[in-house]
């Protein structure tokens, strides 16, 4: 990752269940899940994944990236795509992750 954003360009991919989401503090992707399962929010994304959660993390190599967690119901598992790029909206995030 921190060699595609050294080469200016923009990536979506999966993050790993036991990545690290900075918050404070470190976190692994499935318990900062639990820990703020309450905090997500319905937005129109234009697909099955209606609720959203937004988080902007460094990664270990110091490489900021947004990590946005989706799910199809409140009760329900979330994926977890990240990307680099900042400043997309979700829907265009969630279309660029569909291409993958």
């Amino acid at each position: 990752m921190t060699h595609i954003d050294s080469q200016g360009l923009v990536f979506v991919t999966e993050s790993k269940s036991n990545g690290l989401i900075e918050d404070g503090g470190k976190k692994r992707v499935r318990r900062y899940l639990v820990a703020h399962q309450d905090e997500f929010v319905e937005v129109d994304t234009g697909t099955e994944y209606r609720f959203v959660h937004e988080v902007v993390s460094k990664t270990e190599g110091d490489l900021v990236v947004r990590f946005v967690l989706l799910k199809k119901a409140r009760d329900e598992n979330a994926i977890v795509p990240i990307t680099n790029a900042l400043d997309v909206s979700v829907r265009d995030m969630i279309i660029s992750y569909g291409r993958r």
